[in-house]
């Protein structure tokens, strides 16, 4: 359990200093488009934020895997329990850039004053963590059963994303003129390059 709170703590740092910040300030701007009826201008702010966000998620994820053993002992000095730290924390990392995607397409929703899609996808997420968590409580062995629970959300939240976007789309058209997909995979593959130098 504390091994679990201590890796939501790390997982939350860049989401808090970067995501946050920039989804609050791209929400002001998306909410005055809106209200000027400029669907393409609140496109392109999501986008532009979107892919901000990617390549702040994607460099921390990198960053804080390859590192997270030895970030463990910083807290844990215990050999045993700062691995343990350590593979939650990577379980968790995996899911850092789909749920700071789906802070920032919330805001897109919120602009558009829309609450309820947020909570019917936000229902869809808890209800498939729910079920993934109680399966594991049931089939993993109780020394792997915090790692996979974190895998368990870095799952649900991905699929919450990609059902969020799927949402968004209904309302305000593809975001693929953009290219987030290929900017966020570029950004991917440089983190990866970097994270084996490392």
């Amino acid at each position: 359990v504390a091994a679990a709170a201590i890796a939501w703590l790390i997982f939350m740092l860049p989401h808090s200093v970067a995501t946050v910040s920039i989804a609050t300030a791209y929400f002001t701007k998306m909410s005055a488009h809106v209200q000027e009826n400029r669907v393409d201008l609140l496109k392109a702010d999501l986008a532009q934020g979107l892919r901000t966000i990617s390549i702040i998620s994607v460099f921390s994820s990198a960053v804080l895997i390859v590192l997270a053993y030895p970030v463990s002992r910083i807290f844990i000095g215990e050999y045993f329990g700062a691995v343990a730290l350590a593979n939650v924390l990577i379980a968790l990392m995996i899911g850092l850039l789909p749920f700071s995607f789906v802070f920032m397409m919330q805001r897109a929703f919120y602009a558009l004053e829309d609450t309820r899609t947020p909570f019917v996808f936000t229902c869809i997420q808890i209800s498939l963590h729910i079920a993934g968590s109680l399966t594991m409580s049931v089939f993993v062995p109780r020394e792997w059963l915090v790692v996979s629970l974190s895998l368990v959300t870095s799952f649900t939240v991905s699929v919450q994303a990609l059902v969020a976007y799927l949402l968004l789309r209904r309302r305000i058209g593809s975001l693929g003129e953009h290219k987030i997909a290929s900017s966020t995979t570029k950004f991917a593959l440089v983190a990866i390059v970097a994270g084996l130098a490392l």
